[in-house]
């Protein structure tokens, strides 16, 4: 009896799988079939009839696939962020949610994040990469669908945040995956060497920029012969090679003009003024920074590029003593930096570095509960087959409570580790003579457990029975001991006032109709917390913070940055 029922049990997951693989291949046909089209007309027509290639493939999926395209076109169509292509994203996910199948949930994920990516929304993408890579991680066997496209884009992303070994391992990953005479082979040991040089692997890029060069220039690919000279003039302007590293970014401009590819020369310009700068060539860095510059108003989603062009002109009126110019550009890099601190700035890379472990942890959690489902699916399957497999299950099922168990007492241990963190932090900063220096460690600890006890918080803010009731109102009352009560303030005020009187001093007097609830937003911020930072010690949401900014900016105005500076 048993063997019979073991043999019905295999049987069951081989044809679930193989079905899994079929469609899984039928899908990549899809997509290469895809992959060819440019027209949205013709997508349309493709849409309203069936094509032999996809004939097995459930209709919701096609359906799916479809609309990812059409979204995609619509993006490169009109070369920026748009309100249509998010829509019709943001639709399909909640379709791919619904269908619960690993595979095309990274794939899609892939798509989406690259969206978000490829116009500078830095921590929009971080969302759904962050999910993919632990896929990637951990379960790699789940990438079916388009596994090069996926380790390729994560791969260029991670990169760009400055994880770069995390994006080269991605990225020599995907080359694993690719042929020799695709197009994409050439970009990946591109991006390859790039990332190596931003990790200062000189040694480890050379070779893959060399080969990269040699590759597209057999292939006629001049716009990659023209990203990959200006790559190895990076490594010729580290050694000081400024001759050679001018050769290269000057034929790199001249390539990507022919092309008619603004983006690039735009970059190879601001790398060459960077090399002309790097020389003390005052002249020529400001003339090739200038000419950088009038490529920015003619791109959308460049405004990081412009920031950094800002500050190289900046530099330079300071160099000449131009006051007039240096307040311009002064301004202009002020407007800049606030503008791209919330998507691609350094501010948006640090927010999604900062939540790197909590995001890991809620995908664990989410991969347990995943798992879980998985098999209490299987139980309700093969229940139906015998009694003797529904007592199986019954015994799965123990195990299962078991484990909730040890989860549950593993949640407390950690809320009273948390706990004992924030005493002891609370402890320590009170043994230590009052400064603003120790202060800002201990909110940085302070705000980084809040964010935990939050986390866990809202791990049971549905839940209606009476323990996890219990929890939450312990969690709250926890959170809420904290926070800045007024009596921290006034300690945090009054050695604020000590260490940096004239500050204080110039912003009382300057300032003097600043209420209470704004002076606390003003120093937090003076101490380089973020707005996430800020709300979490002040115990408001973050919307709040930047509300209270934005009135300060729109009742000051032109002396709105002195609040800051």
């Amino acid at each position: 009896m048993k063997k019979i029922i073991y043999f019905v049990i295999l049987l069951s997951l081989l044809a679930c799988s193989r079905a899994s693989e079929h469609t899984a291949l039928q899908i990549n046909l899809l997509l290469t079939e895809l992959h060819k089209i440019e027209d949205p007309s013709k997508l349309e027509e493709l849409i309203q009839n069936q094509s032999p290639t996809d004939h097995s493939i459930p209709k919701n999926i096609r359906n799916i696939i479809l609309k990812v395209k059409k979204a995609q076109l619509k993006a490169i169509e009109l070369g920026a962020f748009n309100e249509q292509t998010t829509l019709l994203l943001k639709e399909v996910e909640g379709q791919v949610k619904v269908l619960n199948y690993p595979s095309l949930t990274h794939w899609f994920n892939t798509q989406i994040g690259f969206y978000y990516y490829n116009f500078n929304h830095y921590i929009e993408a971080a969302t759904y990469y962050s999910e993919v890579a632990y896929a990637l991680d951990h379960h790699p066997e789940e990438i079916t669908i388009q596994p090069t496209d996926v380790y390729r884009k994560i791969g260029y992303f991670y990169g760009t945040i400055g994880k770069y070994k995390q994006g080269i391992t991605y990225l020599t990953k995907a080359l694993q995956f690719t042929p020799k005479d695709n197009i994409n082979y050439t970009s990946l040991l591109n991006a390859i060497g790039n990332f190596a040089i931003k990790d200062n692997q000189e040694a480890l890029a050379y070779p893959y920029l060399i080969q990269a060069k040699n590759l597209a220039e057999s292939q006629g690919d001049l716009l990659r012969y023209a990203k990959v000279l200006g790559d190895l003039a990076i490594i010729e302007n580290k050694k000081q090679n400024w001759d050679k590293a001018i050769a290269y970014l000057e034929e790199d401009i001249a390539l990507s003009k022919k092309v008619d590819d603004k983006k690039n020369t735009m970059f190879a310009l601001l790398s060459l003024a960077q090399v002309y700068w790097d020389k003390n060539d005052i002249e020529n860095t400001k003339k090739t920074a200038l000419e950088a510059f009038s490529y920015t108003q003619i791109l959308n989603y460049v405004k990081g590029f412009e920031y950094d062009i800002m500050k190289l002109l900046l530099e330079i009126a300071i160099a000449e003593k131009d006051e007039k110019r240096e307040l311009l550009y002064r301004r202009k890099v002020t407007m800049l930096n606030e503008y791209i601190s919330e998507t691609e700035g350094q501010k948006a890379i640090d927010q999604i570095n900062w939540d790197a472990e909590i995001e890991l942890i809620n995908l664990q959690l989410e991969s347990q509960r995943y798992h879980f489902e998985k098999i209490n699916y299987q139980r309700l399957l093969f229940l139906s087959l015998s009694f003797s497999l529904g007592c199986i299950l019954i015994f799965v099922y123990k195990v299962y409570r078991k484990q909730l168990s040890k989860q549950a007492l593993l949640y407390e241990s950690n809320i009273q580790k948390i706990e004992q963190e924030m005493a002891e932090s609370e402890k320590r900063w009170q043994d230590t003579n009052h400064s603003l220096d120790s202060y800002k460690e201990y909110l940085a600890e302070k705000t980084k457990q809040i964010n935990i006890l939050e986390v866990e918080l809202n791990k049971i803010k549905d839940s209606t029975s009476v323990k996890s009731q219990t929890e939450r109102l312990k969690l709250e009352q926890t959170i809420s001991s904290h926070l800045m009560t007024d009596e921290s303030w006034l300690v945090f005020k009054k050695t604020f006032q000590t260490e940096q009187p004239e500050y204080y001093t110039h912003l009382m007097q300057t300032f003097p109709d600043l209420t209470d609830s704004n002076l606390r937003v003003i120093l937090l911020q003076r101490l380089n917390l973020t707005n996430q930072e800020t709300a979490n010690i002040l115990g408001i949401t973050i919307d709040a913070v930047k509300k209270t900014k934005q009135r300060l900016k729109k009742k000051y105005r032109d002396t709105y940055q002195q609040l800051f500076d």
